[in-house]
């Protein structure tokens, strides 16, 4: 019996379709990625950052990040909402995946968070470090003695606030922050 050749698309359905935004559940996974898309997702992130803090619109922000609007919309739309007049706002808060380096007692580590609050947490945390490296002010580091976080899986992440050990790491040159997000790839 011969086979039945399908229909050939025609119009919009020849372009290609670009691939359905991934939900990374590990930091592996993340890294794994091709740079681009981990890139995209960054400057996507940023764009929602933007928004929030700084009251930006999603096509101010996604200028600022040098990411188009509508992919923005594609990755992370769960972190915007439609407000009256059609305009996307962003929530004040997320479930999007993280990786975060954050100090510790050996230096810089990987932490993979999937919660905007923590993240933000994460971001005050290192830069009171940053200020206590270079000014030797302790008193931005004194809120997060007690503060308890948790990364992804639940563990929970040790924030050293022992002024000698980050003496010592920032003496040794580990405390260096480019960038509060990980390395964009393996």
């Amino acid at each position: 019996m011969p086979t039945r050749r399908r229909p050939r698309p025609r119009g919009n359905a020849l372009k290609r379709r670009a691939p359905r935004s991934r939900r990374w559940r590990t930091a592996t996974e993340f890294l794994d990625s091709p740079p681009a898309v981990q890139q995209r997702w960054t400057s996507a992130l940023s764009a929602i950052a933007r928004m929030r803090t700084d009251g930006m619109s999603l096509r101010q922000a996604a200028r600022a990040s040098a990411i188009a609007p509508t992919m923005v919309i594609r990755l992370a739309k769960s972190a915007l909402r439609k407000n009256a007049s059609g305009r996307y706002a962003a929530t004040k808060r997320d479930r999007l995946l993280r990786v975060l380096n954050v100090p510790s007692a050996r230096g810089l580590h990987e932490i993979v968070t999937r919660d905007s609050r923590t993240a933000s947490q994460l971001g005050a945390f290192n830069a009171a470090v940053q200020k206590y490296i270079t000014t030797g002010d302790a008193h931005a580091l004194k809120p997060f003695r007690k503060l308890r976080l948790f990364d992804a899986r639940g563990r929970r992440i040790p924030l050293p606030t022992n002024l000698n050990k980050l003496n010592e790491l920032g003496h040794a040159g580990q405390l260096s922050f480019e960038s509060m997000y990980a390395r964009t790839s393996r």
